[in-house]
């Protein structure tokens, strides 16, 4: 009995690579930004302490992931990773809204409500991680359990610190002169000692009655480039019969006011972090912080 010959069968076509989508290296391309000009701002203040780590590893991360995004390697698994990236930082912006901090410094020195910051990072971590599960998976090698495991072990960890790390800080709206001496760490918030007695003046090292008579307060930290330019150009001019008082994050007697700068210079008390937008300026009148600078 004879067979039957098969009918000739249509060649399936091969399938295609993923590739990552226009929508997710523009998240990417967002991700470098805002990671450059963190590492920018880090340069040029030079923050210290765990403040500083934390701020060179996340703007690290953030350009790395980035730069993965935006030139499409491994984009099954640089999809992944920065959609969590984006869960991080979506957690970071909703914990300064919820507290009432009207910028992030996400993008570094370029103004940035947390509120907006809160929208992007959801949209973009929404994007980054619904795409994957709907598109083809890609030819050849796919993202494995143990890629998952670790990617997800790593941002669930940090996520987890980015929430606990401010607890274990000082409040800076309880300025409660106890408070902050018992800290092991203090975030100083300029807008919330305006119109204030200026608390910080026990932790003050320096030969001056900062409580007395007109003072302009300038905290800085020695090796921050963006202080130093400043000082030389506008921080060491007083008005009227005002003194110019320059306090350091911590004690350095190498570090020197610029030439022609009349400052007496002191520093922070050193048995805790100071953290702090260097420079940061404070005019006082008797002891109590006023509100224009």
């Amino acid at each position: 009995m004879a067979v039957p010959t098969p009918p000739d069968q249509v060649p399936s076509s091969p399938p295609k690579p993923y590739r990552t989508p226009l929508i997710a290296r523009g998240f990417g391309a967002f991700l470098c930004l805002a990671g450059g000009l963190k590492l920018y701002q880090i340069y040029d203040t030079s923050p210290e302490g765990i403040e500083g780590t934390f701020a060179l590893v996340g703007a690290s991360v953030e350009l790395i992931v980035g730069v993965a995004l935006v030139l499409g390697l491994r984009p099954g698994v640089s999809e992944r990773a920065a959609g969590l990236l984006f869960v991080l930082l979506a957690a970071i912006s909703m914990i300064g809204t919820t507290r009432g901090y009207s910028e992030c410094g996400c993008l570094g020195d370029v103004p940035s409500p947390s509120w907006l910051l809160l929208v992007v990072d959801l949209a973009g971590a929404v994007t980054l991680l619904w795409r994957p599960l709907i598109a083809d998976r890609p030819h050849g090698k796919t993202f494995g359990l143990l890629d998952g495991a670790l990617l997800g072990a790593f941002f669930v960890g940090m996520v987890i610190g980015s929430i606990m790390f401010p607890r274990f800080l000082a409040v800076t709206s309880n300025l409660d002169e106890a408070q902050i001496a018992a800290a092991k760490a203090f975030t100083i918030e300029k807008h919330r000692f305006l119109g204030r007695r200026f608390v910080l003046i026990p932790s003050i090292r320096i030969d001056a009655d900062l409580a007395t008579g007109r003072w302009k307060i300038v905290l800085t930290r020695p090796g921050c480039r963006r202080c130093d330019r400043q000082l030389r150009s506008s921080l060491c001019r007083t008005e009227g019969d005002e003194r110019l008082a320059i306090v350091l994050a911590r004690e350095n007697p190498a570090w020197k006011p610029p030439k022609g700068c009349q400052a007496i210079v002191g520093s922070l008390a050193p048995n805790k972090d100071w953290s702090f937008e260097a420079p940061m300026t404070f005019r006082l009148d008797n002891g109590r912080v006023l509100h224009d600078d």
